[in-house]
């Protein structure tokens, strides 16, 4: 039996490697809003976590 868990998210952050400037942004964040599909972070069966945005 298949059973996964989701939840709706109001935004996360992504790591974003080499960034070289000084008091660069080493996160590029993510945004749920009125004009942006819901983000959606979903636990697989298999134990990975799927994060997406607009596609169901």
């Amino acid at each position: 039996m298949e059973t996964t868990q989701t939840w709706k998210l109001k935004r996360y952050g992504r790591l974003v490697p080499q960034i070289k400037q000084v008091g660069g942004k080493s996160f590029k964040m993510f945004e749920s809003n009125n004009n942006k599909p819901d983000i959606v972070l979903t636990m697989l069966e298999s134990g990975y976590l799927l994060i997406s945005q607009g596609q169901k």
